[in-house]
This record gives C-alpha cells, sequence and structure tokens, in this order.
C-alpha cells in the first residue's frame, strides 16, 4: 500500500508497506486497509480535520454509502473506520481521484509491490 500525508503543500510522511495483506487479498481489502492505517496515523499526529483521496472508486462509494457494501470483510472495515471517525470526532472528507492525479501514493504502491506482487494499493491524505 502507498500512502502520502500532507498538510496543505507540504509532506508530512510517506508510507510504503506490504504488511496486513497476503497474497489471498484483494485490492480492495489494501484500499480499505490503508485507509484505516492513515487514519490511525492522523489520529496519533493529532490531527482530527482531513480530506482523503483514493482512486478507489469502490471504496470511496462503499464508505460514502452510494454503493452497498457486501463483502463481510470489507463491511467489517467500512464499520470499522466509521467508528473510528466517529469515536474520534474527526472531521473526513472522502473524493475519489484518477489513478493519474494520485501519483505520489502510486508510486509508494508499486514500491509495496515488491513485497507482494498480488497487492496494488494507493492512497492519499491530505491534511
Amino acid at each position: 500500500m502507498g500512502i502520502v500525508i500532507k498538510k496543505g503543500d507540504r509532506t508530512l510522511k510517506y508510507i510504503s508497506r506490504c504488511d496486513g495483506v497476503n497474497d489471498k487479498a484483494s485490492s480492495n481489502l489494501a484500499e480499505y486497509l490503508a485507509l484505516l492505517q492513515g487514519i490511525s496515523l492522523i489520529i496519533g499526529m493529532k490531527i482530527y480535520n482531513i480530506q482523503c483521496y483514493s482512486d478507489s472508486q469502490l471504496m470511496v462509494k462503499g464508505l460514502i454509502g452510494e454503493n452497498r457494501v457486501l463483502d463481510p470483510e470489507l463491511l467489517r472495515l467500512k464499520e470499522l473506520i466509521l467508528q473510528i471517525i466517529e469515536i474520534n470526532n474527526l472531521s473526513v472528507g472522502l473524493l475519489w481521484i484518477p489513478r493519474e492525479h494520485n501519483k505520489e501514493a502510486d508510486k509508494l504502491s508499486k514500491q509495496a509491490l515488491k513485497c507482494d506482487p498480488s497487492i496494488y494499493q494507493m492512497q492519499t491524505i491530505t491534511i
């Protein structure tokens, strides 16, 4: 997974990781796990107003309620993410962006692919 955390134009953190998923995991699972990890990092940084950009339409539409999440594992992660947002009183915007506008996270996710080539995930979180 590739995660970029920014505050304005300044990059605070780059993350390229393949842990938390295995060769049977879907890219959708990796998307949800990356968002969960990104939100957890943001909370640890004591930042509570965030804008998340993802090139996964499926995840974005599932989280904002435009699409139903049918997979039980993704549904569990969706509920967990929404609970964490509520419990921590976060203000979170979630927007889909085309992959070509997510180049930093795309590069990080490609680095993570070297660890597990079956996983392809990217996420950008802007504060």
